[in-house]
């Protein structure tokens, strides 16, 4: 037996829109984390890495992902002396297009209680990706939170309708 309820139906449908708005607002504030981790963890490393060392890029090694879309990234291989020994570290940072070739010699800094462990400016002053995601996700969430919002107005006057 049906029953053409348009009360029900339409509290439904404002209950499946608050659900949708909800949803996209959890993942803007999911890409508002993610930019706001990446730019806290790029900070922590400046802070630690606080030794200033002359590094030369001595090798850049490559990684390639996807089997039909192949993407290429590359890393720098840093070389460097300090406290009377050699040291030769691979960035962390895969970036595609690599901003450093072979042969460079730039300013790096390394950690004073692990000097393997290394920040290069030359790296990171051409990344946005954290303003990105912040930017991206701040906009996005007050945008969904205000849609919601006002979805959930909706809502509550559809189960107060006669």
């Amino acid at each position: 037996m049906y029953i053409n309820d348009t009360k029900q139906n339409s509290w439904l449908d404002e209950l499946g829109n608050l659900v949708q708005k909800a949803f996209l607002m959890l993942i803007s504030i999911v890409f508002l984390g993610i930019g706001v981790f990446l730019l806290v963890k790029d900070s922590n490393v400046k802070k630690e890495c606080t030794i200033p060392v002359t590094a030369e890029v001595v090798d850049i090694v490559t990684n390639t992902t996807g089997a039909i879309n192949k993407s290429i990234t590359a890393a720098p291989v840093y070389q460097y002396e300090y406290a009377g020994s050699t040291y030769r570290v691979q960035s962390s940072l895969y970036q595609n297009p690599i901003p450093l070739y072979r042969g460079d010699v730039v300013d790096i800094f390394i950690d004073p209680n692990d000097y393997e462990h290394i920040y290069s400016p030359e790296e990171t002053k051409n990344k946005p990706i954290e303003i990105i995601f912040i930017v991206l996700g701040g906009f996005a969430t007050l945008f969904f939170a205000f849609l919601s919002g006002t979805s959930f107005i909706n809502f509550i006057r559809c189960l107060n309708r006669k």
